[in-house]
């Protein structure tokens, strides 16, 4: 009798629209859940309604909670035949707050519309992108899912939780749930495999890495391009290079073949390990293969060359990413200009950094401090304060490197009342002023044999717990002796 009873009420709820204070369902789109409470103005839909007349003996007994699911199925109610997300993931997502009345809402929730989350649910609110960059709600969401009533989770649960996890390079709690994964003795999937991989990976978590893959191969999965690349990742994150290298040696030797980020990932390590000529090799290597380098190659090797003082290396890769049309990134306009400028070669850099501007290519800060500095170790100070100018004209804030550089070109150029005063405009303004400041000034008086007011920054500098270098020790020291007062000090 209730089967029949709660059969045909459906039928009768299907005509009702979705009202408030009823929780999420998708009445609009021909679904019903006959375990769901129908609403107060059901008994009004007629006296020829079973509903209206037998609604009594449909509820003479408790309603079981629903396990609900977080897609609907609407093949065949809709002529897009796509699963569509259940109305309770958004009502669900906003009660994960991270209030520490989170869980106690969570429970009343779902005990008011008598509704259990299924492992498809709460994997499909962990993978979501509400979710993602917040650890730790994730991570109580997990442990209060799991208490519910006859619940058990998922591979996907713990997959989708780890990923969440590694995000925020959580090691602590990525263990902690790996260590129960491990316990639960699940059959490895493809998907749980690439995204276990993935973010241990990134972790550069190597002996939980490895134990993936070999549960991975004994469960006769297949790696792909993908997993191998992972692979990759992981091995050259922790640095086990040559590791990754035996790695890389079955990919070319085997069905699948090294892509471009195959070749990026070890171009990385090997540049990580400050072997650039292996580095090198790997990138002539891709287009042996007709395999074309990226932006990411391209950066990736300006900045080996760049952290080895090689700027002539810097410039052609530089020049080989305009060749080759691709978009050059900000940070590569940087490495290369902050080269050029120091190697002396201001004219280039000021090239590259006009080229930068005419292509849209918005500078920064220290570009346009690496060129500054340049001019003023130049003696064009003029062409400094007029990049200055331009640089605070453009809306970007100098900072205390910048200034520093600006003391220090005028006081060269022998500008010292213009380098004091922007040395006291720091210091009203809050600009950190650290020992190069001082000791441009100290060297710059003291070479101006202005000798007493040497003395003075650099008792001020003493003062003000401003840690004194060589550099501003052999400026006073020649001062005074030039001056015929060492004997005083």
């Amino acid at each position: 009798m209730r089967k029949t009873l709660i059969k045909r009420f459906s039928q009768a709820h299907l005509l009702l629209p979705f009202h408030s204070p009823q929780p999420p369902c998708p009445y609009n789109s021909g679904i019903f859940h006959p375990h769901l409470r129908p609403p107060p103005h059901a008994s009004k839909l007629g006296s020829t309604s079973t509903v209206g007349s037998n609604s009594r003996w449909v509820f003479t007994t408790p309603i079981p909670p629903e396990w609900v699911e977080p897609l609907y199925d609407l093949s065949d109610l809709a002529s897009n035949p796509q699963p569509q997300p259940s109305p309770w993931v958004n009502q669900i997502l906003k009660l994960l707050d991270g209030s520490v009345n989170m869980e106690s809402n969570l429970d009343s929730y779902c005990s008011k519309f008598l509704i259990k989350l299924s492992p498809n649910f709460v994997a499909f609110v962990l993978k979501s992108d509400p979710i993602r960059g917040k650890p730790d709600i994730a991570f109580r969401f997990f442990w209060w899912a799991g208490k519910q009533k006859n619940y058990i989770h998922k591979i996907e649960c713990y997959v989708s939780l780890i990923d969440v996890l590694s995000l925020s390079s959580d090691f602590d709690r990525v263990r902690c749930i790996f260590g129960e994964f491990k316990e639960k003795g699940f059959l490895m999937t493809v998907f749980a495999a690439n995204s276990l991989i993935r973010s241990f990976g990134a972790l550069g978590m190597v002996e939980e890495l490895l134990w993936v893959w070999r549960r991975m191969k004994e469960s006769g999965i297949e790696p792909s391009l993908y997993t191998f690349n992972f692979l990759l990742n992981g091995l050259v994150n922790s640095m086990f290079i040559e590791s990754a290298e035996r790695v890389f040696e079955v990919m070319e030797c085997g069905k699948i073949e090294p892509d471009v980020v195959s070749y990026n990932t070890m171009i990385k390590g090997y540049c990580k390990a400050g072997n650039s000529k292996k580095a090198m090799e790997k990138f002539t290597d891709m287009e042996k293969r007709n395999l074309e380098p990226d932006k990411i190659t391209y950066l990736t090797l300006i900045q080996a060359c760049y952290s080895e003082g090689n700027f002539d290396s810097c410039l052609h890769l530089y020049q080989e990413m305009e060749e080759r049309g691709l978009e050059i990134p900000p940070h590569a306009y940087s490495l290369v200009i902050g080269g050029l400028c120091k190697d002396g070669r201001t004219v280039e850099g000021s090239s590259v950094f006009e080229n930068m501007n005419k292509k849209g290519c918005k500078a920064n800060v220290a570009i346009y401090t690496a060129l500054i500095d340049a001019y003023g170790k130049n003696g064009n100070v003029n062409e400094a304060i007029n990049l200055f100018e331009r640089m605070k004209s453009e809306g970007f804030e100098p900072d205390d490197v910048t200034y520093g550089v600006i003391v220090n070109g005028l006081c060269k150029s022998g500008r010292l009342d213009e380098a004091v005063e922007y040395f006291e405009f720091c210091k009203d303004n809050e600009v950190a002023v650290n020992a190069m400041f001082y000791s441009s000034l100290i060297d710059g008086l003291g070479k101006a044999g202005r000798v007493d007011e040497a003395e003075k920054f650099f008792e001020e500098m003493v003062e003000r717990g401003c840690p004194q270098d060589s550099y501003c020790y052999n400026a006073l020291i020649d001062a005074l002796a030039k001056s015929g007062r060492w004997k005083k000090h």
